[in-house]
């Protein structure tokens, strides 16, 4: 009983000791998710300066920046197609046109020019068919048109995933038109990009489309991502919009961190090794559990010694008593045997009374006295007081009570 008491102590004690390590556990797995945010922002502010430092040198152009101003006003004034609105279009074009070669070795794969009134000039690294074109960039063209401030931010475009910056151009403070840089999302090894499968369908280019990973977990298409992100998705392995998760490829442990982006149209997927660290758990784990099995089987040793050890103990105190009892028998029964051979040699003898049985025991000397029959050695209280003189049997039986209510000490 005592040992399943200890056991259960212990196992309580351990359960709430490596419910302790898995608790630190999902600490170390909350902050290596929180490390691979801050590496995917640090990426996001590299994209930033990238686009600011590639738009600089044309938000520097004032002649350009004159051109299109005049354009854009024109524009405004009248959006219908004259002779002044198609030579102004044709020297902003040319003028665009010249920065597009540097801008593409700076990896921007879109250049686009948005008037107020709707109209635009693009290029683009990818061209394909007009008839195959999507929308535009819809609400974030809005907002800058009506605020006038500078937008970076993921989106989805015509060739797919890109980071972006729109700069306005103004005139007395009112927006004219909107300068747009196009950076395809280059992750790395260790990221993957989801879009919204419903903006796929609106927004990307049908060759585009037919590049992306054809598989949809929940309202998300992989735009593109090497392994093992590839085959967990296959797998419908990913848990998409959910906190952080570790999955397994062969013998590696990876985290995968779920990062959403650009209002529900993009989300990104970023994982890294942690083979390391997951091991580092498993042996602090599998430390304690053994620490704990260790001290189990010591107090189960010490409760096992400690119990012999009692155990010879009270066997040695009863032996020892035993051996006392013995000797006191042995020295009442010589007692009892000296006492026999008095009563004997002076012919005299004993008698008792068992109050509880109303019994009376006689000795073999008493016996004689009585002339009772041989080996009649107890008899009733009324027999016995039926052997006594009548006259005397009354007052006998007085004295008799009498002492066993202690009025008389004698009887």
């Amino acid at each position: 009983m005592l040992a399943a008491l200890l056991t259960l102590m212990i196992g309580c004690l351990c359960y709430i000791d490596l419910a302790r390590v898995e608790s630190a556990w999902k600490r170390d797995i909350d902050v290596l998710s929180f490390k691979q945010s801050n590496q995917w922002q640090l990426k996001q502010n590299q994209l930033a300066q990238e686009l600011s430092t590639a738009v600089q040198p044309l938000l520097m152009d004032a002649a350009l920046l004159q051109s299109i101003k005049t354009l854009g006003h024109s524009l405004r004034e009248n959006p219908s197609v004259t002779i002044q609105n198609q030579l102004e279009y044709s020297k902003v074009y040319s003028v665009l046109g010249g920065y597009w070669s540097p801008l593409q070795t700076k990896n921007v794969s879109e250049l686009t020019l948005h008037f107020a009134s709707g109209s635009s000039i693009s290029f683009l690294k990818n061209r394909v068919p007009s008839a195959d074109r999507a929308g535009g960039t819809g609400d974030e063209l809005t907002e800058v048109l009506n605020t006038g401030t500078t937008r970076l931010s993921f989106s989805l475009s015509r060739q797919g995933a890109v980071y972006k910056i729109l700069v306005p151009i103004e005139q007395d403070q009112t927006p004219l038109a909107v300068l747009e840089l196009n950076s395809l999302l280059d992750v790395e090894s260790s990221a993957a990009v989801l879009l919204h499968k419903h903006l796929v369908e609106v927004l990307v280019w049908d060759q585009v489309r037919k590049q992306m990973h054809p598989s949809i977990i929940g309202d998300w298409r992989l735009n593109s991502a090497s392994e093992p992100i590839a085959s967990w998705w296959q797998q419908g392995l990913i848990a998409t919009e959910k906190p952080p998760q570790i999955l397994q490829m062969s013998d590696a442990k990876f985290l995968v961190t779920w990062i959403d982006h650009s209002r529900r149209q993009m989300a990104l997927l970023i994982w890294s090794d942690i083979t390391a660290e997951y091991k580092s758990y498993q042996k602090d784990r599998y430390t304690h559990l053994i620490q704990w099995l260790f001290i189990w089987i010591i107090l189960l040793l010490v409760l096992y010694f400690t119990f012999r050890w009692l155990q010879k103990k009270q066997t040695g105190l009863i032996d020892h008593y035993q051996a006392l009892m013995a000797v006191e028998h042995q020295d009442l029964d010589q007692t009892h045997a000296r006492l026999s051979l008095a009563l004997r040699s002076s012919n005299s003898g004993f008698w008792e009374w068992n109050i509880v049985t109303n019994r009376i025991r006689f000795s073999p000397e008493w016996r004689e006295l009585l002339c009772l029959p041989s080996g009649e050695n107890e008899m009733d209280v009324v027999d016995w007081l039926a052997v006594l003189d009548p006259n005397h049997r009354q007052s006998h039986h007085q004295d008799m009570m009498n002492h066993i209510k202690r009025a008389d000490a004698h009887v």
